[in-house]
């Protein structure tokens, strides 16, 4: 759709500026009819493209208003499993109490 419009942009101003097949109110109309559905309309029908998208197949987790960020969250459930698995909190420090990471 947005290639079509933008196609039209240069014939607008081929009719127009170009060869003086229309006149300055039927310029202005035609750019502007090109202008609306090139913005606003082009927008709602990208919006409505993209409504039904699942965010977790593009690697992105979205969170509701009234949750508290994951600021330190897994990047994949497999490293979160493997880290748990030998002893690790996560953060890079293994459980161990003598302060020496082993990671």
């Amino acid at each position: 759709m947005t290639l079509v419009v933008w196609l039209c942009y240069p014939i607008a101003w081929g009719c127009a500026e170009g060869g003086n097949c229309i006149t300055a109110d039927g310029e202005a109309v035609f750019y502007g009819v090109l202008d609306f559905c090139a913005k606003p309309v082009f927008s709602i029908a990208l919006i409505a493209g993209h409504w039904n998208v699942d965010p977790g197949r593009m690697g992105l987790k979205i969170r509701d208003y009234d949750s508290d960020p994951d600021y330190f969250g897994w990047k994949n459930e497999p490293q979160r499993r493997k880290l748990q698995n030998e002893g690790s909190n996560g953060n890079g420090v293994h459980n161990d109490t003598n302060g020496v990471d082993t990671v």
